[in-house]
């Protein structure tokens, strides 16, 4: 998989050249729709990555003193503008001070990336709404959405991208191999990451990861080097 991204890279980095010398707006727009597949692209092939390596057991996370309550608040205005281009509203809900949590900072950014795309990505109309609060030791975060919902044939295997159903006719592209990542990285963090939906009514992600403690991250961080 990795040689696939050499002649990415070149292509890249031509559409960027090419943009900046061409002042004709067809030929402007073409380059901009190069580039923006290609990086599309480019994520796929970093997922195919990530998930080979973690398959064998080499997929690695840099656990620190994480502020959740800080990530959140970034990830949803980051977010906020794909929602807004789709009509929807995007609402925060922190419940309570959430302590710190032991956490690989952009493991959990691409886990928030991932649910949040997807929920905006299935959503015609209404609200995306990211809850966190603390809950038995951990920093649970919930991304709800008022979408087409998944049907229960398709949630077997869901996390899995070789395993998971999808019913003739309706489509899942993308979402196996952030999904399978996303399991990957709480796993690796101690923590659980579920979904209820029921179809017309919608999707509920829902993650944790455990809250911070000193005897723990120097436990955990010294097993990881």
């Amino acid at each position: 998989v990795h040689e696939l991204n050499t002649p990415l890279t070149a292509i890249l980095a031509s559409g960027e050249i090419l943009e900046t010398e061409t002042e004709e707006p067809t030929l402007k727009a073409l380059v901009k729709n190069i580039r923006r597949a290609s990086n599309n692209l480019k994520q796929r092939i970093d997922e195919l990555i990530e998930l080979a390596r973690g398959e064998i057991g080499i997929l690695k996370i840099n656990v620190m003193p994480l502020d959740m309550t800080r990530l959140l608040t970034e990830m949803t205005s980051e977010m906020a503008p794909l929602a807004q281009g789709k009509g929807l509203q995007m609402n925060l809900d922190i419940r309570g001070e959430l302590p710190l949590v032991m956490g690989d900072r952009s493991r959990l950014r691409q886990v928030m990336f991932n649910l949040i795309g997807n929920a905006v990505k299935f959503t015609q109309s209404g609200t995306i709404t990211v809850t966190g609060e603390t809950v038995n030791g951990h920093v649970q975060v919930n991304v709800l959405d008022t979408g087409r919902g998944i049907g229960r044939e398709e949630m077997v295997n869901l996390f899995d991208p070789y395993l998971r159903k999808v019913n003739e006719g309706q489509e899942l592209g993308g979402l196996g191999i952030g999904l399978a990542l996303s399991k990957m990285f709480i796993d690796l963090h101690g923590g659980k990451i579920e979904v209820n939906s029921r179809l017309g009514e919608g999707s509920s992600f829902r993650f944790s990861v455990p809250v911070y403690q000193q005897g723990n991250f120097i436990k955990k961080h010294s097993e990881q080097h």
